[in-house]
């Protein structure tokens, strides 16, 4: 049994061993590399993970995207390769990377990638697709897939498997999953008709079908492909749609192992359910041989409420009914949908409970990255605030996967994806555990067992506790240190009416005796 890490940043050892402050500096990483444009060497940082996964002794393997401008002054971007890095769990540091030039004169789609462990020997896979456009009348270019074998040292061999796909360049809606110990499946898109491959991990083209057929309408978005049952083998092609009344519904067509359609389910839309649906942020999980779970967003208007978040839900695979469902709020709650909280991960833990990871809202600057964990009747067993975002920064491309008694969440700061010069970090990576402690008492600067909004505030300050920790007291202090509130009762409102506009500090104290301290502002 490997032990299980309750560190949650990826730093230098060194950096850990500075005085702690809530800073961007201690909680990121600064993944780049360089690169050599007529004669000069630049600096190139992450554009974004790709994916992660967990290696055999506990630690994290990060594929990282990079790219770079054409030229020092230019707009356009073009690839670099992919940075493949190791990540301890006990030392916070990375141990080991390797780098993987791109070919200049390909195009490389990373909108899907597929990395793991190679089931037939030691090492590793990697793949992506790859596109070559042409110039010429009557060509469009051509669509490969490009599989690449790799040691358990992340050696790569010296030339990739490249397996023909199209004689065009493919539309964007893609995905690779592995099937067996033999064989991938990926998914792509042409003229909006949908296509399944089968491709050995010896790049053989083993089987390939159009699904036409598939129900479609004008607002179609195929949003992913999942593993539906094991025996008989079957997948989900999941995604989004607009009936011909205008509603908005999520619908999944679930393909035999030769890629049949034995079934089409249309579960929800404004007809018969009290929510809406209104883009397509969309997740499915396939649980077990009876159930499965959706995520989506969510909004709801009455006379007297308006709300709007994620919402997360359990069916039947036989019937298709609801099983139980469970709400989490945008917080705070904008009119503008646009702001809305969104899913960016739903994964199954090893004790067969399940991790959300989500941000709060979308409002640019505002809101919190948050990883929560339910059972699988959709009960919140915890919920953690690995981040609250201030107004000088912003975050894009959330990965997170569940590893063994835990969960990893990594996030770029988009304010550094292009950045030539000099920046602090341009990734964040959080490892929480199972029953979401860290046992690192630096690590509480950052992780709280609650979220706190609006910031700033006018008159109200509103709290709310995950239902594993009970509140005693709340304090506020000014900067000189002196206490400016105190309260031990109804612990889910502060009232700031009193207090002179400007930044307070917040000290939440629990019952078990942990503080946490925020800042808090004061309009």
């Amino acid at each position: 049994m490997k032990k299980a890490t309750l560190l949650i940043a990826v730093v230098l050892v060194a950096i850990m061993a500075q005085a702690q402050n809530n800073t961007l500096e201690i909680l990121g990483h600064n993944f780049s590399t360089v690169y050599n444009y007529d004669g000069s060497t630049y600096t190139a940082p992450i554009f974004k993970t790709c994916t992660m996964m967990e290696k055999p002794n506990g630690d994290l393997l990060l594929d990282n995207y990079f790219r770079r401008r054409a030229s020092p002054n230019a707009s356009t971007m073009v690839s670099i390769g992919d940075g493949f890095y190791t990540i301890s769990r006990q030392s916070l540091a990375v141990t080991d990377s390797t780098f993987l030039e791109s070919l200049c004169e390909f195009e490389e789609d990373h909108s899907a990638v597929f990395l793991a462990h190679d089931p037939v020997g030691e090492g590793y896979i990697y793949a992506r697709f790859l596109n070559n456009k042409y110039s010429s009348p009557g060509w469009d270019g051509f669509t490969w897939l490009e599989i690449f074998h790799a040691d358990e040292n992340l050696n790569f061999e010296a030339e990739p498997t490249m397996v023909p796909l199209e004689d065009t360049h493919i539309e964007t809606s893609k995905a690779i999953i592995l099937e067996n110990d033999e064989n991938l499946v990926v998914r792509y898109v042409i003229n909006r008709v949908p296509i399944l491959a089968r491709v050995g991990l010896d790049g053989t083209v083993k089987d390939k079908q159009p699904l036409p057929d598939l129900f479609h309408g004008e607002e179609w978005n195929i949003n992913g492909i999942v593993a539906y049952t094991d025996s008989p083998r079957e997948y989900a092609i999941y995604g989004w749609d607009t009936t011909p009344e205008g509603d908005t519904t999520f619908l999944f067509h679930v393909v035999d192992s030769l890629f049949n359609l034995n079934e089409t389910v249309a579960i929800e839309n404004n007809q018969t359910w009290p929510y809406r649906y209104f883009n397509n942020m969309i997740s499915m999980l396939p649980y077990d041989d009876e159930t499965y779970y959706v995520v989506s967003q969510f909004t709801k208007e009455t006379p007297d409420q308006y709300r709007n978040g994620l919402r997360i839900v359990k069916y039947d695979k036989a019937s298709h009914e609801e099983l139980g469902e469970t709400l989490f709020m945008s917080q705070p709650i904008y009119t503008n949908l646009d702001y809305c909280a969104f899913m960016f991960g739903l994964e199954e833990a090893d004790d067969g409970n399940l991790y959300l990871g989500y941000r709060s809202c979308n409002y640019p600057k505002r809101g919190s990255i948050v990883v929560t964990k339910l059972d699988t009747d959709l009960n919140v067993l915890w919920e953690r605030r690995c981040h609250t975002i201030n107004s000088n920064e912003d975050f894009n491309y959330y990965r997170m996967k569940s590893i063994e008694q835990g969960v990893a969440l990594c996030v770029q700061h988009t304010m550094t994806q292009f950045y030539q010069g000099n920046y602090h970090f341009n990734t964040l990576l959080f490892l929480i555990n199972d029953d979401g402690t860290t046992d690192t008492p630096e690590m509480d600067e950052y992780i709280r067992p609650y979220a706190y909004y609006p910031n700033p505030a006018q008159s109200e300050l509103y709290l709310q506790y995950s239902p594993d920790v009970q509140p005693a007291c709340i304090e506020l202090y000014d900067l000189q240190g002196r206490l400016v509130h105190k309260q031990n009762r109804g612990l889910e409102q502060v009232g700031l009416q009193g207090l002179t506009p400007g930044q307070y500090l917040m000290k939440v104290t629990m019952e078990d005796g942990k503080t946490y301290t925020d800042k808090v502002i004061k309009e």
